[in-house]
């Protein structure tokens, strides 16, 4: 029988998560998700329950193995894009550079690319020259308002892709699908306008995956952030819900911690290698996700910054804070120019 005692624990804790803003959704969904079940445990990302650490929990598991190996009972792996955080990067770049990834994957599907602009990234990573001017379009005009994508991180998975496929014949060669939904900021005047931007941001890339990937019997990577790919989360459907439903198939989700917690699992991960994973086979979030990366302890993250030579351009500047003032933030220049100091 449940605990009561842990369901009101958990409930305490959402309260709490819904009284900071500083905390993500993922973190009061994991909250949630982990009162579900005898002698769960509720933990975001501060320290550990004293009863996880005297708890033997798994094994840690190569990362990268572990992912390629999902490939072979699932045509579609979810990978946590944790926004602007280099270690993610790191490890994505570890992941695609690895021989045995174009031997099970032939696609990589993004969040951070704007659908409308798959012709100009076909051709790029296909290795035929593409203007910068026009690259660029790829990650600035997506649905989303923010600097985010404007990290240079982004930028250079798809030249490192581009690379990688410089090196492969033909017929291994990674194509790179563009997940947002096709978006023209030309057409925007009003912020009436900009709210019709994200109404398909969940099903637009799930019709992608079924219809480029699923119909075609290829198999895709997609890195997406963790709402997009958490089942059951708080938000409604998400990507990877719809097209599961839509596609028929079985999904395999890898999230990172701390966003999902490794206490969960009572896994102290203090002298693991790094990477590492562990799988969520037999705990209370196996019904949510699949695997947990960890890329080491929070206190070693490091946030990829805007660089200088971007922040130098007026007319980026120009563009960038207009768009996030139609998107109602009130201080779009004065956090630009915060943002643009980190870089200098």
């Amino acid at each position: 029988m449940q605990s009561t005692g842990y369901r009101t624990r958990a409930l305490l804790t959402v309260h709490a998560l819904l009284t900071n803003t500083r905390v993500s959704a993922c973190a009061i969904t994991f909250a949630f998700l982990s009162a579900n079940g005898d002698q769960a445990r509720v933990q975001t990302q501060g320290p550990a329950l004293s009863e996880h650490r005297e708890s033997k929990g798994p094994a840690p598991l190569d990362a990268i193995t572990t992912i390629l190996d999902a490939f072979r009972t699932h045509p579609v792996v979810g990978l946590e894009e944790e926004h602007t955080d280099e270690g993610s990067h790191a490890f994505r770049l570890s992941l695609i550079r690895d021989p045995r990834f174009p031997v099970v994957v032939n696609d990589i599907l993004v969040e951070f690319g704007n659908s409308r602009y798959q012709d100009i990234v076909d051709r790029f990573i296909g290795g035929e020259p593409v203007a910068d001017e026009n690259l660029k379009k790829v990650w600035q005009n997506t649905t989303q308002a923010h600097t985010i994508w404007d990290r240079p991180i982004y930028e250079d998975f798809y030249r490192a892709v581009r690379a990688i496929n410089a090196t492969l014949p033909p017929e291994r060669r990674l194509r790179v699908l563009l997940g947002d939904p096709p978006f023209d900021w030309d057409a925007v005047r009003t912020a009436d306008d900009l709210r019709k931007r994200s109404v398909a941001r969940s099903k637009h890339p799930a019709d992608i995956l079924v219809r480029e990937v699923l119909a075609k019997r290829r198999r895709a990577l997609v890195i997406y952030g963790a709402l997009h790919l958490w089942k059951q989360n708080l938000q409604g459907p998400n990507l990877i819900e719809h097209v599961e439903k839509d596609g028929g198939i079985k999904a395999f989700v890898v999230l990172t911690h701390p966003h999902a917690s490794l206490d969960v699992l009572r896994a102290n991960p203090e002298s693991w290698p790094v990477p590492s994973i562990a799988l969520t086979r037999g705990s209370n979030v196996e019904n949510q996700l699949d695997a947990i990366l960890y890329l080491g302890p929070v206190s070693g993250k490091r946030k990829s910054q805007l660089s200088a030579a971007l922040c130098s351009d007026a007319a980026y500047r120009e563009m960038r804070t207009r768009r996030m003032a139609l998107d109602g933030n009130e201080r779009a220049a004065e956090q630009l120019e915060k943002e643009c100091a980190a870089a200098r």
